[in-house]
């Protein structure tokens, strides 16, 4: 499981390698979340200090505008990040996601990248 984790972190940019293979010191602070299908991952209007990789399942985009009901805006799969918007504008948590399958998600603090 770690090899295929850093194997995910490297493909995304998050993980530099050397010429010889080793990993940057500077890894990032992770953890690895797991859900059931049904559970809330986070919620739209959160504050974000973290960001997620979708190691393994899918996961449900929404948003509820005021006065209408809710509206898929699609599904992450292994690879896709989720909730680093609000870590690039500052705002909370334009949408929420809900696990569809049973869903492996790293967990990254932006701590890591301070």
């Amino acid at each position: 499981m770690i090899d295929m984790i850093g194997r995910l972190l490297e493909e995304l940019g998050l993980l530099k390698v050397d010429a010889d293979g080793e990993p940057d010191t500077r890894l990032p602070v992770f953890q690895m979340r797991q859900f059931d299908s049904g559970d809330l991952v986070f919620s739209e209007g959160d504050q974000g200090r973290n960001f997620f990789v979708v190691v393994f399942g899918e996961v449900n985009m929404t948003v509820e505008p005021v006065g209408s009901s809710p509206f898929a805006l699609g599904i992450g799969e292994r690879g896709q990040l989720l909730g680093h918007e609000s870590l690039i504008d500052g705002e909370v948590r334009p949408c929420s996601a809900t696990a569809l399958t049973e869903l492996r998600l790293l967990d990254i603090a932006i701590e890591s990248f301070e």
